[in-house]
């Protein structure tokens, strides 16, 4: 390969590369997240509770991957009343995730499935990742 295409190779590399990285944002609450435009951005799903407070994102706008961690009062029955979140059969690990994710997240037996995201809830404490469906 002649010299000169190396350096344009690389360049190519390191721009398709830097294009997948993983963003992660911190919102104080609901109403900052909507101030960013965090669901029309496809961030946050158009459902995510507007009571929420101390929301952690990542996310990665090529491959759909999405990781949320957040507190909710009452969190269990926000999630029971939606009608289209139902008990997770298998639920698939999150892809990317945030630190504050339970690395023992598969023994919740209270995964639900709501849309194309799974949801787990520990106590105030919600966990919600897409692996991009």
């Amino acid at each position: 390969m002649p010299n000169v295409l190396r350096p344009a190779i690389v360049l190519v590399s390191l721009f398709l590369a830097s294009c997948s990285e993983n963003i992660e944002t911190a919102y104080v609450d609901f109403n900052h997240a909507k101030e960013d435009r965090a669901i029309e951005r496809n961030i946050l799903p158009v459902w995510f509770p507007p009571e929420s407070s101390k929301i952690f994102e990542t996310h990665n706008l090529d491959t759909g991957l999405v990781s949320i961690v957040f507190e909710l009062d009452s969190a269990r029955s926000y999630f029971d009343d939606l009608p289209f979140c139902e008990k997770a059969i298998e639920p698939e690990p999150p892809i990317i995730r945030l630190k504050q994710f339970p690395s023992t997240w598969k023994e919740n037996e209270n995964v639900l499935a709501c849309e194309n995201y799974y949801v787990a809830v520990d106590q105030t404490n919600v966990f919600m990742w897409s692996n991009g469906d």
